[in-house]
């Protein structure tokens, strides 16, 4: 069984393990944006001066000029008046607005930009959502049964006295004797934040694996969203900024803020709000509001909401290194550099091997 386990662990390997290479690189690329991004992207994200952000329907209008024909998917606002406004519209194209005066600073797509760019990548967007969610998710479960615990085990050793060197680098080695050491010590170093990263991606990317926390911790399943009801034939959206406003009451000082416009008839106005003291920042409190009238219809604060909505939003956050601080990224970003070298050492060994197995006398011939 071993023996077969190896050979099924070096063929994946050098298959799917070089996705599971371009799949680390990319996330390596997002891993530090929290920082990274307003340095990089300081032209579009510095705040204006002033201290009164304009209407938010004007804001959202001057976006509607800039990039018509598409429905608006969000609007992302900032706790800091003068950060501008991203308006994004279902085709994946951002419209970056002056909170201040207006005026449209950008506009590009969601994917633009080398942070928009390695997203893009990295989530595999360019391809439907659908196919890219079960490329990722599937890719993230050959790691976790084939190479962390099919690796542990192929790795394990036969004895106690065996085990005290299997966690060495043994550097006098050279050729394939060493790229085989450092690829078992290796990679019993980072099996446990590969693993960490494998878990927390299944949820993301497969909606069964949400299902199975919420019946795990007996979390009942995300309800519908509220419906909206037109008072009558003639009746006018809702203004937005009283919309948010009334969000921000019942999430004071929210430290961003993300609106979901109607996309249908019927759909209520939905808001979601990252509070100032949020645990981490994918902890969303929601709040439904009617399309015509503005009334509340349901506030879904994230400290009251289910242990199976907790527990995957934690995950979340996890897997995008938003937990731990510095040191919790430097952590996965160690885990996430083990990947090119596990595969670099796994090929190359295996070359090596092939080779000196080529250049044997042939035997037994007569």
């Amino acid at each position: 069984m071993r023996a077969l386990l190896l050979q099924f662990h070096r063929w994946t390997g050098l298959t799917v393990g070089l996705v599971l290479v371009f799949i680390a690189v990319t996330g390596l690329g997002m891993l530090f944006r929290p920082q990274l991004e307003p340095v990089v992207e300081k032209h579009l994200l510095e705040p204006a001066d002033c201290s009164v952000r304009q209407s938010l329907d004007r804001l959202v209008s001057n976006a509607r000029a800039a990039h018509s024909g598409q429905p608006i998917e969000e609007v992302e606002i900032a706790r800091h008046p003068g950060r501008p406004v991203i308006v994004r519209f279902e085709d994946r194209h951002d419209i970056y607005v002056n909170s201040c005066d207006g005026s449209v600073i950008a506009s590009r797509s969601h994917w633009g930009g080398f942070f928009g760019t390695v997203e893009q990548l990295h989530r595999f967007r360019f391809l439907d959502n659908w196919t890219g969610d079960v490329i990722g998710g599937t890719a993230a479960a050959v790691m976790l049964l084939v190479f962390v615990a099919g690796g542990i085990t192929i790795w394990w050793p036969a004895s106690r006295r065996a085990l005290k060197n299997a966690f060495k680098v043994k550097w006098s080695h050279r050729g394939r004797a060493f790229e085989l050491n450092l690829h078992r010590a290796t990679g019993i170093y980072v099996c446990l934040i590969l693993l960490v990263i494998g878990l927390s991606a299944l949820p993301l990317a497969f909606k069964p694996v949400r299902y199975w926390i919420y019946a795990a911790t007996r979390s009942p399943i995300p309800a519908a969203k509220p419906k909206s009801k037109p008072v009558g034939a003639d009746s006018k959206p809702a203004d937005l900024r009283d919309v948010v406003r009334r969000a921000h009451n019942l999430v004071p000082g929210a430290r961003s803020t993300f609106v979901v416009p109607p996309h249908r008839a019927g759909d209520p106005v939905e808001i979601f709000m990252i509070a100032d003291d949020a645990p981490h920042p994918n902890a969303r409190s929601y709040a439904y509001f009617d399309a015509f009238s503005g009334a509340l219809l349901r506030f879904e604060p994230y400290d009251a909401s289910s242990p199976g909505h907790r527990i995957h939003r934690w995950l979340s956050s996890l897997h995008m290194g938003y937990l731990g601080g510095p040191l919790g990224q430097l952590a996965l970003a160690l885990g996430v550099l083990g990947v090119p070298l596990l595969a670099y050492t796994g090929i190359a060994s295996y070359l090596h091997g092939r080779k000196a197995r080529s250049a044997r006398p042939a035997e037994g011939r007569s």
